[in-house]
């Protein structure tokens, strides 16, 4: 393994463990190397060995000085330096998988620090898929005191799926109506027309509220915003339970009515334009009657090409129907 280039110290632990165990005094290096008499080699030896262990630019292929390369004893510990730089190296930087080639105190403290990481890793991963194991992953052991640890990292990991789903869900809804907005109304009218035959009905709404603009104008955007949240609600409250509604903009609404008929569906329309009528919205000082022009089209799977496409196709042709509808006077059903 090459770490060279790598931002990290080598040994870069908070502590500086081993910048300790590096600083070695002349007295064990002379036990160590016996040939190093040699004060100023002693020194060098000391300062190389550092070297090896903590600079990120020191590769093992750098040449030794000549005066330390005699050293008796360095050969046989210059490898396990170098595995101990390197491992450390690969745990700094996430790397779980790296074999050390020698054996000794330091190295395998050092596997076992790796074994430690890797249980950790299997742990949060076991969690995640929503399991909570309590044994080692490589022994076996039941290891209680670790159990908080993990009680509370699946708790965690359990409040961020719930607040991702809220998230999700909100980023597909309206803020103001709670129905769908037109994003969460594309992902899920695709999902249903997905799971039709191509050959299976369905019908797309278009609905505009007539006049809307003059509400806003005479009793305020706050009422209006009152007006459209109880509309969602008339809307939603007549359609099943599969029927998608999204408020498409503005005082503009769009239904998605899958295995419905051309019949079935301007009944649900009709059924509908009345419910809007009839309802009375407002205060108690400020009570009003609002109307609806509705737009259908068939939804042509089969002809439109492309899910995508055929919703779009079909969003377009309800759309002519609507516009046709407000061209005949307003509060009406045009199919």
């Amino acid at each position: 393994m090459n770490d060279a280039g790598r931002d990290t110290p080598a040994c870069g632990f908070p502590g500086g463990g081993f910048t300790r165990a590096a600083r070695m005094d002349t007295a064990m290096a002379n036990d160590v190397f016996p040939s190093c008499d040699d004060a100023r080699a002693t020194e060098r030896l000391i300062g190389h060995i550092r070297d090896i262990l903590l600079l990120p630019n020191v590769s093992e292929g750098t040449p030794l000085p000549e005066e330390i390369a005699r050293a008796k004893g360095l050969e046989e510990i210059l490898p396990l330096l170098w595995d101990v730089r390197h491992m450390v190296a690969a745990l700094a930087h996430g790397e779980l998988e790296y074999a050390a080639r020698t054996r000794g105190f330091v190295v395998d403290s050092l596997k076992s620090f790796q074994g430690s990481l890797c249980n950790l890793a299997w742990q949060t991963q076991c969690i995640v898929d929503g399991d909570a194991p309590r044994t080692d992953a490589t022994s076996g052991d039941r290891r209680p005191g670790s159990d908080k640890i993990f009680d509370h990292l699946a708790w965690t990991i359990n409040e961020l799926a719930c607040a991702s789903e809220t998230y999700k869900d909100l980023s597909l809804r309206d803020p103001l109506t709670g129905l769908y907005n037109r994003r969460g109304f594309s992902k899920l009218a695709a999902r249903l027309l997905d799971g039709e035959q191509r050959d299976n009905p369905a019908m797309l709404v278009m609905v505009d509220l007539d006049h809307f603009k003059e509400i806003n104008d005479r009793h305020g955007h706050l009422f209006g915003d009152s007006v459209l949240r109880a509309i969602a609600g008339v809307l939603r409250s007549g359609l099943r339970a599969d029927d998608v509604c999204c408020r498409y903009g503005g005082e503009e609404f769009v239904i998605l009515m899958p295995s419905t008929t051309r019949e079935m569906g301007l009944a649900v329309a009709e059924r509908l334009l009345r419910d809007v009528a009839a309802t009375r919205f407002g205060t108690d000082d400020i009570s009003v009657t609002v109307t609806a022009s509705f737009g259908l089209a068939r939804v042509k799977l089969a002809e439109d090409g492309p899910l995508e496409d055929a919703l779009r196709a079909s969003i377009g042709r309800a759309d002519a129907k609507l516009y046709r509808a407000k061209q005949d006077g307003r509060n009406r059903v045009v199919i």
